[in-house]
């Protein structure tokens, strides 16, 4: 896949072997899942809606509440999940909408283009329009607008909107059946008719905007249509009961005035979306196998002529959908006939999984099958012992770290360290919370003390959940970057200002006394001049500690605190930040620009680089309760449990090259083949899509057969239907593909 052009309009990646994700009902309000199983996760109310558009804090749909009477703008207040109405305009005949700006499109069967301003959303205010009739759909950028009418004679309009007040025509042209779907891309438009074609326009002079052709379609009727760069992607729908004459067709459009029609996925549909690489459409499918399926389909479109499903959303038909729309990493779908508004949570292809961006996301925490995560206004708690992690019960209020430990959990407020019972889960019970001089960040937790660090670190004993007691506070820093307590010691990194203009980043080694205090023994002398950066990361292996320094991971030597030792650096690819420790010991860093670097430190003289992963990542490392890997930061993402598998591609080029999968999907047996290996000797092993190895076999240089797999795993037991992935390694390198197997 290209990564940059599936990147391109994606909120975030996090990128492992076989990710899953856990993330939390947001501002965005829609929580998403793990990326072979999305589901609908929320609603909105109406009787109708055809059309939606966003703002960080705000959708905007045309829809009806009521049910008689005309269509309506919405406005959808996104703080709260689900999203709730806090506006609704008059009922009039509101088909389609556009937001740019400050000001919402909408057209109007028997106005026209409406224009409203909506720069104080609870309060729109409509302030220009321009006459058409029988105005269908609109796409605006910039300062034109292009809509499209649906009955004879329909039409192609290009308006001047540089003064939303008043709209004035630049230009147009017929169209030879009804304008349904409407998207431009640069210079092009691309219009979905009512009849069985689809027209491209150049729109390079909005004054003269010129047909370049009409082409037709295998389809009864024509529908919608998303377009991205050279690709149009069309959907349509039967007439009757033959899905031969419906579905969705990818047109390539390098020479706009001959597309080429590249597939055709047969079906029922009526809308369809694309991010990127990535292309979403409601409605029914037939698979290969001939089976109807309907629901959500997300579809990988990098090689238009052989489009690959990512995964089925079931239990929607086309007929209950209107409109998709992208909004990040998340599908929103109108409804034509259900009353309500369906989000489904979408973390992408397998290579390249989407983070989704959760707004104020600053800690997260895991306990057996529970997870708490703190956001921007909100502390959550999930249920993970379901295929999804399930959100249960929530706290109000703005929260920065949390710790979960059984059914206790503590957080952090701006001026307190706060303790709740979550043995209920829907139902959070505060049953404790001391009030902290220094201004509280993240927390370390030796039950029964919390260390909380941010300004200073203060210790509180928690040996009476309903009664937490600040027993210290130590200022041997001004800023805590990081801080680890493990039995009878306790280091940090941090700063200090020595003058004004002076700041002085420490390393403080403390003993932790049998109350839970700190004594301060030393400061690291030259280690804070030399190596530290200002949010240095550590963490305790035994005698050493393991301290991010600038671009270097640093061994240091504290067996004896007066005396601290620099061992040896392993280079980072830029500066190190937080560091975490597998179940099994083993280190990773987080760094700048997205680099994970798992390090192999059990010879504190020789650190070594095991993997390295670029992409954009977060930076606040932590091994959940289930022994995965998490970031957290703006967002969060979670590797599998098994981290050696996942950890030993890390620095292995994504995608199949040289690698053959043949036949796939597949029933029975399947044959991987690497093709022009330089040496056939290597190893062969199959991954679920938890990262957990489900079969492998080693190769050797007198085999010239393709490797077999049977399906089944290394007790000979069936593997279930499914997504898994096959890596083949040898001394040319490493290539992954995606395996389906099918029953």
């Amino acid at each position: 896949m290209d990564s940059l052009r599936f990147l391109a309009r994606a909120a975030a990646v996090a990128a492992t072997l076989a990710p899953t994700l856990f993330s939390c009902p947001a501002e965005a309000a829609v929580c998403a899942d793990y990326w072979q199983g999305t589901r609908w996760v929320g609603k909105v109310e109406t009787n109708r809606a055809t059309d939606i558009a966003f703002t960080p804090d705000h959708a905007f749909i045309v829809g009806r509440t009521a049910t008689t009477g005309g269509t309506s703008v919405i406005v959808l207040d996104r703080s709260v999940f689900p999203p709730a109405p806090i506006w609704e305009s008059p009922p009039q005949e509101l088909n389609h909408l556009s937001l740019s700006g400050n000001y919402l499109y909408v057209t109007d069967f028997a106005l026209g283009l409406l224009v409203y301003d909506v720069s104080t959303p609870t309060a729109p205010v409509a302030i220009g329009s321009y006459p058409l009739l029988y105005a269908w759909d609109v796409f605006v950028e910039g300062d034109i607008a292009y809509v499209t009418t649906k009955h004879n004679p329909s039409s192609f309009v290009v308006l001047d909107v540089s003064d939303p007040t008043m709209p004035t025509h630049l230009g147009s042209i017929g169209l030879s059946a009804a304008g349904m779907g409407l998207d431009v891309d640069g210079d092009l438009a691309v219009v979905a008719l009512g009849g069985n074609g689809f027209s491209v326009v150049d729109v390079s002079v909005p004054t003269q905007p010129m047909h370049l052709v009409t082409t037709p379609l295998p389809f009864d009727v024509a529908l919608d249509v998303a377009l991205e760069g050279d690709v149009a992607c069309i959907a349509g729908r039967p007439s009757g009961s033959i899905l031969a004459n419906g579905g969705v067709v990818l047109v390539d459009l390098s020479t706009p005035s001959h597309p080429v029609i590249r597939s055709k996925l047969d079906g029922y549909v009526q809308s369809i979306a694309r991010l990127g690489d990535v292309m979403a459409f409601l409605g029914m499918r037939v698979d290969a196998y001939s089976r109807r399926i309907d629901g959500a389909h997300f579809f990988d479109i990098s090689d238009p002529a052989n489009p690959e499903p990512l995964v089925d959303c079931p239990g929607r038909r086309a007929s209950d959908s209107d409109r998709a729309v992208f909004d990040g990493p998340h599908l929103y779908v109108t409804a034509h006939t259900i009353e309500m508004i369906e989000t489904a949570g979408f973390q992408g292809p397998r290579e390249e999984a989407f983070t989704p961006v959760v707004s104020g996301l600053h800690g997260f925490s895991a306990s057996g099958t529970l997870g708490a995560c703190a956001l921007s206004g909100f502390l959550w708690i999930y249920d993970l012992s379901g295929t999804f992690p399930a959100p249960r019960g929530s706290v109000p209020g703005e929260r920065f770290d949390v710790v979960l430990d059984g059914t206790t959990l503590l957080t952090t407020t701006s001026t307190s360290l706060e303790i709740f019972d979550v043995s209920d889960p829907d139902a959070p019970d505060l049953v404790g919370s001391v009030v902290l001089p220094l201004s509280p960040d993240l927390i370390e937790w030796e039950a029964p003390f919390a260390y909380v660090y941010g300004e200073g670190i203060s210790v509180v004993d928690c040996s009476d959940l309903t009664q937490p007691a600040l027993i210290q506070t130590v200022t041997s820093a001004v800023v805590n970057a990081d801080l680890d307590v493990v039995g009878d010691r306790a280091f940090s990194t941090g700063g200090y200002f020595e003058s004004f203009d002076t700041w002085v980043r420490t390393f403080d080694l403390f003993d932790r006394n049998p109350n839970g205090t700190l004594s301060h023994i030393t400061r690291g002398g030259d280690i804070s001049s030399a190596y530290l950066s200002l949010d240095a990361g550590l963490r305790y292996l035994g005698d050493d500690i393991l301290l991010t320094t600038g671009n270097f991971a640093s061994c240091i030597d504290v067996s004896n605190p007066a005396s601290l030792v620099v061992c040896s650096t392993a280079p980072l690819p830029t500066t190190g930040r937080q560091v975490t420790l597998s179940p099994n010991g083993d280190p990773y860093v987080a760094c700048d620009l997205g680099f994970l670097v798992r390090i192999d430190a059990a010879d504190p003289f020789a650190p070594q680089v095991r993997g390295v992963y670029s992409g954009p990542i977060t930076t606040h490392p932590s091994f959940l309760g289930d022994g995965r890997l998490a970031f957290a930061a703006a967002s969060i993402s979670v590797l599998p449990p098994d981290c050696e598998a996942v950890t030993s591609a890390l620095g292995v080029a994504k995608g199949g090259a040289g690698l053959s999968v043949v036949p796939n999907p597949s029933r029975g047996m399947v044959s991987f083949l690497r093709r022009d290996p330089t040496n056939p000797s290597g190893r062969v092993e199959v991954f679920d899509v938890g990262g957990r190895r489900v079969w492998g076999r080693v190769t050797r240089s007198e085999d010239d057969a393709p490797v077999q797999w049977d399906g089944r795993d290394l007790e000979h037991r069936s593997v279930p239907a499914g997504v898994y992935f096959v890596r083949w390694t040898d001394s040319a390198g490493s290539a992954t593909r995606k395996v389906v197997r099918v029953r």
